[in-house]
């Protein structure tokens, strides 16, 4: 998968759906890719392999020169683990929980929570 196409800075607005793809066959750790509503790329996430502790930045392209994005695991190797969001300028955005075992092979799910801890997705 080669996506070269110019990303505008993320805009998000309540009701918009976004599409994460992961990139097939990549050696160690893993490439993400983030959809907008319409089907452009807005985000990219190359993901380390073998972290105890998972922590990744989601930057505008595939050049990793602006970041939109930081997420990093509340704790240390966990299925249903939470994942603290934070913007580029550090303020908490929120949080995400994958539902361990209500995931499907291939196919995660995820809660969304606000600042403040209430489920909102």
């Amino acid at each position: 998968m080669s996506l070269s196409t110019r990303v505008m800075p993320l805009d998000i607005r309540p009701g918009e759906q976004y599409t994460i793809k992961r990139k097939t066959l990549v050696l160690l750790g893993a490439k993400f890719y983030v959809f907008g509503p319409s089907g452009q790329v807005v985000g990219f996430c190359k993901q380390k392999a073998f972290r105890l502790r998972e922590s990744f930045t989601i930057f505008t392209d595939e050049s990793m020169s602006t970041p939109l994005l930081t997420m990093q695991a509340r704790s240390i190797i966990d299925f249903g683990a939470t994942y603290d969001i934070a913007g580029a300028d550090g303020r908490v955005l929120g949080s995400v929980r994958r539902r361990g075992l209500t995931s499907t092979f291939g196919q995660d799910s995820w809660m969304i929570f606000s600042p403040d801890g209430q489920q909102i997705g």
